[in-house]
């Protein structure tokens, strides 16, 4: 398999353990509310108490079953609606500060995830390049004879063209 393709292969599993990893997180096994059904059940007064973090409301409906509502921050306006409509229909709610996870994690994304794929493609396409540059321009180690042998087999490979045999032959007469 040729090294460019590899690298990309490497790369893109690369990103798609990243996103694995972060998705993971944010899963919970309960049932999501899309926020205008979460709206409609405290209308209907089947929603017994809210959790509510950053912007991710959880808690108890009448029927005994967990939820979850990604809705918006308390601190916003439609939050403050919410509050009101909570508190109209005597739902009990608290407002939780996110854990220091939740925080944490976008800043991962954000800073941290653009970092390593710069790495990544670094070592995977950059440095390669880089060395096989070098295979081509310095003369290889050995004796004269065995440097010019193998200046031979990398003509006879298709590795140099014409010019760049002749001046490496040159430059490994001109040691001696």
């Amino acid at each position: 398999m040729k090294k460019s393709v590899r690298g990309l292969l490497v790369a893109i599993v690369a990103v798609m353990a990243v996103f694995f990893l972060l998705n993971s997180y944010t899963g919970t096994r309960e049932r999501e509310l899309s926020y205008s059904d979460f709206k409609n059940q405290v209308a209907a007064a089947n929603v017994l108490n809210v959790d509510w973090q950053g912007s991710t409301l959880a808690g108890q409906l009448a029927d005994g079953k967990r939820y979850t509502v990604r809705a918006v921050s308390a601190e916003t306006a439609e939050g403050a609606k919410l509050i009101s409509l909570l508190e109209e229909r005597n739902i009990e709610f608290k407002l939780i500060a996110p854990p220091a996870a939740q925080r944490l994690l976008p800043l991962i994304g954000v800073f941290l995830l653009p970092v390593a794929m710069i790495v990544l493609f670094y070592y995977v396409f950059i440095k390669p390049a880089q060395y096989d540059g070098a295979k081509r321009t310095t003369p290889p180690k050995g004796t004269t004879k065995e440097r010019i042998e193998q200046l031979d087999s990398l003509l006879q490979k298709g590795l140099l063209s014409e010019d760049e045999h002749r001046a490496l032959r040159l430059k490994i007469l001109s040691e001696i």
